[in-house]
């Protein structure tokens, strides 16, 4: 009967020390936040590509565009615009899927501490192109308040998200997008002009 009760009195001083009953603190609002949405439709796309963004998902960016790796579907392209082009031409010749990965995940290892991307998309449209296909086009600003001294830090311009249903799977993805000059010049670089700071 000692025994048993040394035993018990053991089991509860191991189980108070190893902090098992413990209150932790709780995790920061935004850390591992995901909001995706299996992408049925076009607008779905665009909600999961504003979501990464904002949230810094490079997991969830990565899925919003068409993976041809394993498939015979159309590739992914991306079309600068015209004053990214005349300055970066041989990286946007070049320019595919990974490129858009690597670029995505330096901007994000680059933000300044506590900071997030600030996107506002504008005046948008949808434009339906039977049977699979979809046309987003929209203004756009983007912040990005990095730790890079002398690379710009805001964006804007007109995006157009060609978006298409895969063959595979019947969920819809980003297959091309085409980046323009803004209407105004008064945030003269574009979302390729990003690209190309954080392309490395």
């Amino acid at each position: 009967m000692v025994r048993i009760n040394l035993y018990y009195i053991f089991f509860l001083i191991a189980m108070t020390s190893c902090g098992l009953f413990s209150t932790r603190d709780p995790a920061s609002p935004d850390k591992g936040k995901s909001t995706y949405i299996p992408p049925n439709s076009a607008e779905d796309v665009v909600s999961n590509f504003k979501y990464a963004i904002l949230e810094k998902n490079a997991e969830n960016y990565k899925s919003c565009f068409i993976d041809t790796i394993n498939s015979s579907e159309l590739k992914y392209t991306f079309v600068p615009s015209p004053n990214a082009y005349a300055l970066y031409q041989s990286l946007f010749d070049n320019w595919d899927i990974e490129y858009e990965k690597r670029s995505f995940n330096f901007i994000i290892s680059n933000l300044s501490e506590g900071e997030s991307p600030q996107l506002e998309l504008n005046n948008y449209e949808y434009f339906d192109n039977p049977p699979n296909s979809v046309t987003f086009i929209s203004d756009y600003k983007i912040i990005i308040k990095h730790n890079i001294q002398g690379l710009d830090t805001a964006f804007a311009g007109t995006l157009q998200l060609i978006i298409i249903r895969s063959k595979v799977n019947s969920y819809w993805y980003i297959q091309k997008w085409i980046d323009n000059n803004p209407p105004n010049d008064s945030i003269p670089s574009t979302w390729s002009i990003l690209k190309a700071q954080f392309a490395n």
